[in-house]
């Protein structure tokens, strides 16, 4: 059996800064001072319909600011109008121009969107602008996720049911029905648990019906009997990698070796930080909730559609429900109805493996060729045979970077000969990267290795 690990895709972070434009000196103090102090005390209070009439009645005074409409873009955002708020975002660098701060919160916007090409693109604007965001380990996280093939459904966001788009699929054998729940109280915030149960069994009751019922569960006492075990904690450590941000649940999961589920471990961030005085709202946590428990039924991958719970990221809604795609998705894994034996997502990836293989095969047998016509030019004599290795960055344009010559033999034509061969590579079509590679850069090692025939001594 492996482990399998399914989570939210990493979010970019809201970029929400004090950004007052205050009067000064022998200015008079205006009306659009105090609404905008108004304003950020309802952004504290999350309640943004409010923050934003605030924001909208400053810009009148004000309509040349790019803070303000930067931050009348940031309450659009909360409230989930993403489009509306990349229009403010963009108007606040015709205004001011650019600023990282635009960039991110443009970049999470069309990520929200599952625009995801668009989102890397305002990502590395960012990272341009400002070097605390080039450095910052959980945007650079976030990239490198971006550019993942596996972020990429495929399949008609239109479609009927997003089956075609994700990585694999299979549900719990009828034999294993109802599936064992356990809901681990979490000490460290007791009072929550009987929420918690309370959006565990509401997940999970969506599920079922949108099974047709062929989805059976109980709750159960013992966690070593159990085949999914529910948590909830305050800690974001706890549901994230690599220092990503924004994420706000995880499921690992064994799987068998048929591709069916097996025991998993689901947990939910219930509150941002121990620090903080209040739990994320209902709604939220329900469909954080919905998402994981659909990854625990046997869906490895997502939904290219924003509107469906199995989405990448979490789209802000005031009531978490399963979408009609995500019910018919469900029902045709479970219920086995016109199921293909291998998702077409599943192949496209397979075949970009495939292509890569190619890739790396015929670029191999081209620098061994060109290597062994230098050596043999040379005329090289060694006993033993030489061995050298490099180490060396291909970009998507055919550049060759960062060449390193791992590993030395004693014999410096030899050396200075692979060296050459890498170099030579330059722009040669045959380091074109395969079709529909999201990759920028390849980082290859090339071990060289010349043996020369010996002449007979007698």
């Amino acid at each position: 059996m492996t482990r399998r690990a399914a989570r939210l895709l990493s979010t970019i972070p809201l970029v929400t800064g004090i950004l007052l434009v205050l009067s000064h000196g022998q200015v008079a103090h205006s009306a659009a001072d105090d609404q905008q102090v108004e304003a950020f005390h309802q952004l504290q209070a999350k309640n943004f319909s409010k923050a934003l009439e605030c924001f909208t009645a400053a810009s009148q005074d004000k309509p040349n600011s790019w803070q303000i409409l930067e931050s009348i873009g940031n309450c659009h955002s909360e409230l989930g109008h993403y489009d509306v708020a990349i229009s403010y975002f963009l108007r606040s660098i015709e205004v001011g121009g650019y600023h990282s701060s635009q960039c991110l919160n443009i970049a999470r916007a069309y990520q929200k969107l599952g625009d995801n090409g668009r989102a890397m693109l305002w990502l590395k604007q960012a990272s341009l602008l400002d070097p605390a965001v080039a450095s910052d380990p959980g945007i650079q996280a976030t990239l490198k996720q971006l550019r993942d093939p596996a972020n990429y459904p495929v399949g008609s966001p239109d479609a009927k049911d997003y089956l075609s788009g994700l990585e694999s699929f299979k549900g719990w054998a009828k034999e294993e029905m109802p599936i064992k729940v356990y809901v681990r109280r979490n000490y460290q915030i007791p009072s929550f648990y009987p929420q918690f149960v309370e959006i565990v069994h509401d997940s999970l009751n969506q599920w079922c019906a949108a099974s047709g019922n062929t989805i059976t569960y109980k709750l159960i006492d013992n966690r070593e009997l159990a085949d999914l075990i529910c948590d909830y904690t305050d800690r974001r450590e706890l549901v994230s990698s690599q220092h990503e941000l924004g994420i706000d649940g995880n499921t690992e999961m064994l799987v068998k070796q048929d591709n069916a589920p097996g025991k998993a471990n689901m947990v939910i961030l219930v509150k941002d930080s121990p620090s903080s005085s209040t739990f994320r709202t209902r709604p939220l946590l329900t469909l954080c909730c919905l998402h994981e428990t659909g990854h625990a039924l046997g869906m490895h991958g997502h939904s290219p559609n924003s509107h469906d719970v199995m989405f990448s990221c979490a789209t802000l809604t005031d009531k978490a429900v399963l979408s009609e795609r995500d019910k018919a998705t469900m029902k045709r894994i479970y219920q086995k109805t016109d199921v293909p034996k291998s998702s077409p997502a599943s192949n496209v990836r397979t075949k970009q493996a495939e292509d890569w293989q190619k890739w790396h095969q015929s670029l191999d047998e081209v620098i061994k060729r060109k290597f062994a016509e230098t050596c043999a030019q040379g005329n090289l004599r060694a006993d033993p045979p030489l061995v050298c290795e490099v180490k060396y960055d291909i970009s998507r344009i055919g550049q060759i970077l960062n060449i390193e010559l791992s590993k030395k033999t004693n014999s410096r034509i030899c050396n200075i000969a692979a060296e050459t061969v890498i170099r030579s590579l330059e722009k040669d079509p045959i380091l074109n990267f395969p079709d529909g590679a999201t990759e920028s850069t390849i980082r290859k090692c090339s071990t060289f290795s010349y043996s020369p025939k010996r002449e007979n001594l007698y």
